[in-house]
């Protein structure tokens, strides 16, 4: 009698064992089963949605007059937020009545809308104006461009050269196409000459 007891507890306590790590099983299997809800297409992935190859891209002003070119070997766009990355990217930035700047870099990097541009790598502004012979170099490793005001700027090691025998360096530059004026931010050492006789 007392072993039919035993027997009893044991099996009684066997099966609840059993039943409690069934339970807990499917608890576990059903939450690794179950996926996160999927996000909308855009909303937060960073995929491109096209890309371009050997293209160019001229911008007009309100006239209709051509204001800037942009050519590269490759673009890639991204839809989540209307950016695009350039390889080996030259862009044209046209002057009236003045010599246009070349700027040509590595790698570069247009916003929405294409306000911003990021050129990066070995970036290189050049300005020939052949009527007043004169040639200006910028170099530098980074360089923030806004295209439609004319304007660059780099907080990067920058060296300005030109035809007359001028070379500067200096860290972080501000730089106004539109009216010519250049500012070297900090360390600025170098020899400069003076275009005018």
């Amino acid at each position: 009698m007392v072993n039919t007891s035993i027997n009893f507890h044991w099996r009684y306590w066997f099966i609840l064992i059993v039943l409690a790590a069934l339970a807990t099983l499917s608890w576990w299997l059903l939450q690794s089963a179950q996926t996160p809800q999927a996000s909308r297409p855009g909303s937060t992935r960073h995929d491109p949605d096209f890309y371009l190859k050997d293209f160019t891209l001229t911008t007009m002003d309100k006239a209709g007059a051509p204001r800037n070119h942009l050519a590269a070997p490759s673009m890639v766009h991204y839809a989540d937020d209307d950016s695009a990355l350039l390889t080996l990217p030259h862009m044209t930035i046209l002057r009236k009545d003045e010599a246009p700047w070349h700027i040509d870099a590595e790698q570069g990097w247009i916003s929405s809308g294409g306000k911003t541009v990021i050129l990066h790598g070995k970036v290189m502004m050049r300005q020939i104006d052949p009527t007043l012979g004169r040639e200006q170099i910028v170099r530098t490793t980074e360089l923030h461009l806004k295209p439609d005001d004319e304007y660059a700027e780099t907080d990067q090691p920058v060296t300005f050269s030109n035809n007359a025998g001028s070379v500067v360096d200096a860290v972080g530059m501000r730089a106004s196409l539109k009216d010519e004026h250049l500012q070297l931010l900090s360390k600025v050492r170098g020899i400069y000459v003076s275009e005018t006789p």
